[in-house]
Parts: C-alpha cells; sequence; structure tokens
C-alpha cells in the first residue's frame, strides 16, 4: 500500500471521542481524524508517537489523519479503512488464492441485515466476503475484537444464514502490525462473538 508522502510525527495527548485525537505537533496541539472505532487502550497512551498526514479534503473539521501509533517497538497501521483497500487490491490480483475463482467483485453489498465489504460472483457461485482491520496483539497473539462489537456479532449471524441459503461465507483478519504469529477471538472482550465465531466456522 502507497501511504501519503507527506507524514509527520505528533504526540498523542488524548481521544476526546471515538474518531478524533489531539496530538502535540510543531509545538501546537491540532485535532486529528483517527479512523478506527475500536478502543486501542494499549497504543493510546499519552505522548505516544503518532504518524499523521494531511488531509485533501477542504471543509474537514480536521485537518490530518491519524496513519500509525508507535509502541515503543514498530509502528503499527490504526487505520480500519487500509484492510479493504489492501483486500481489495489483492482480489484484483489474484493475491488470495482462496478467491482466484471469482470473476467480479462487488464492494458494499446489502444482505439481510448487514453491509458486506465484498460479493465476488462466479458463473457458479457468490461469495459474501467480510473484512475486519485488527490491531490488538498480545504475546505474539492478535486478538479481534478489543471491545464488544455488536456490529461484528451481526455480521456473523448474516454470514451464517447466508451459509445456510447455499452461498459461500468468509470473513477475512487483517493484521495491521508485524508482530503476531497466530490469531484468536478476543473472547475476553466480547465473549458472544468468540463463542459465535466458533460456531460459524463449525
Amino acid at each position: 500500500m502507497k501511504l501519503s508522502n507527506s507524514i509527520s510525527t505528533a504526540a498523542f495527548v488524548r481521544r476526546p471521542n471515538r474518531f478524533v485525537i489531539l496530538a502535540k505537533h510543531q509545538g501546537h496541539v491540532i485535532k486529528c481524524h483517527f479512523p478506527n472505532p475500536g478502543r486501542l487502550e494499549e497504543l493510546l497512551r499519552p505522548g505516544a508517537k503518532v504518524a499523521i498526514s494531511p488531509s485533501s479534503l477542504p471543509k474537514r473539521k480536521t485537518r490530518s489523519d491519524t496513519i500509525a501509533i508507535f509502541n515503543g517497538r514498530l509502528w503499527i497501521s490504526i487505520d480500519s479503512r487500509v484492510p479493504n483497500e489492501l483486500v481489495r487490491e489483492a482480489l484484483q490480483t489474484g493475491g488470495l488464492r482462496e478467491f482466484r475463482s471469482y470473476s467480479q467483485i462487488s464492494p458494499e453489498y446489502a444482505f439481510r441485515h448487514s453491509r458486506f465489504d465484498f460479493l465476488l460472483n462466479s458463473k457458479s457461485a457468490k461469495c459474501l466476503l467480510e473484512v475486519k482491520s485488527c490491531t490488538l496483539v498480545e504475546n505474539k497473539i492478535a486478538k479481534f475484537p478489543d471491545a464488544p462489537t455488536e456490529r461484528g456479532l451481526k455480521h456473523l449471524h448474516d454470514l451464517i444464514n447466508a451459509k445456510r441459503l447455499g452461498h459461500r461465507a468468509c470473513i477475512l483478519f487483517v493484521i495491521q502490525r508485524s508482530d503476531a504469529v497466530a490469531f484468536v477471538p478476543n473472547t475476553k472482550a466480547d465473549p458472544q462473538f468468540g463463542k459465535t465465531l466458533k460456531f460459524a466456522k463449525q
């Protein structure tokens, strides 16, 4: 993925709401868009180094986007939009062998109570694909979610219903950092999501 050429660093101050952080940049505290609804409490520590990039949208209230956070060892991508872009590119170029048989890729597909990231079509089958961004890693184990997710649970139920109707149904977790060797559902943060994901797999 190519990121903006104009990237600078700032120091995290606080997070007044889910989609805005305050950061100290060149001696001034500025508002930055934070494109991730997760809690990320293990990353958003006072003084943490964040990577920001100026926005090209003139009417926005925030002039910059938050791209990544440095946890003292590595940079972690926190933009929850990046996994969708990454997966779309991989689908178009055949980078995901599990989905190479599908010739048509349609984003933002509405099914039952959910809107899924992709509908994949071939001559004989269709596949609903939901992409989730994962930023939490503990002891080299990636975990999702980092907080209860009603939306994620709804996605799982509708994927199960799609499977029962004869469609292929998939959920893809994109780990936005380089220090994970495995993935598990975070049953501590959301027991119901973990239970439902296990049932969906079965």
